[in-house]
């Protein structure tokens, strides 16, 4: 996966903290009103090892299943939204280690480019038998905002360094860990849920 991957994500599931103080809500933003920003799925970097099999890693264990959407991700309030993202998260960070097709795209808008990027991205992994040796992206603190047409959720995070593996767990490359990111959700209500309508990595 890229760097939404190493930008904002991936995943061995790491509990997002949701903000207990709640701001004014800022005017409905949209992907191409949230400031200066980038997709976030552009910011991969990654080392390759000068060896071709330089080292091995304990692998990432068995796999757990799938995580659930917690049943406070469904209320439509502030707090259900910053929920929902912190679920986003734990589900990238999961596929980061047991990549597989189809797991976030019911969570997103067709509008989504970055969330397009995700599935095609967990879709190669799987079909390579590639996957992430830790998570790729850390959420330290979520802000939700109510907005016209749904939430503007906001994600002060980090990108821990990683290795990347092949199907033997044999280590073929190495992601540094990157600055802090800030990332912007843009999220509205879908049936008893949310779905994402962009995600946007926000430039300092």
């Amino acid at each position: 996966m890229r760097q939404l991957a190493a930008a904002l994500t991936c995943l061995s599931v790491v509990l997002l903290s949701a903000c207990s103080t709640p701001e004014p809500s800022p005017a409905p933003a949209t992907e191409a009103s949230v400031g200066s920003t980038t997709d976030v799925a552009e910011t991969t970097a990654t080392s390759t090892p000068d060896d071709a099999v330089q080292t091995t890693s304990p692998g990432v264990g068995e796999d757990p299943g799938v995580p659930e959407l917690p049943d406070e991700a469904t209320k439509d309030t502030e707090d259900g939204a910053e929920a929902f993202v912190q679920h986003y998260y734990g589900l990238i960070n999961y596929l980061a280690a047991f990549p597989k097709a189809g797991v976030l795209e019911p969570l997103a808008s067709s509008e989504c480019g970055t969330c397009e990027n995700f599935e095609d991205d967990a879709a190669e992994f799987e079909a390579e038998g590639k996957s992430y040796d830790g998570d790729t992206v850390r959420a330290l603190e979520i802000r939700a905002f109510k907005a016209e047409s749904g939430y503007r959720v906001e994600v002060m995070g980090e990108s821990p360094s990683y290795n990347i593996l092949n199907s033997a767990d044999e280590v073929i490359a190495r992601a540094e860990a990157a600055a802090e990111q800030n990332v912007v959700f843009i999220i509205r209500r879908k049936a008893d849920s949310f779905e994402v309508r962009s995600i946007q990595l926000v430039q300092p």
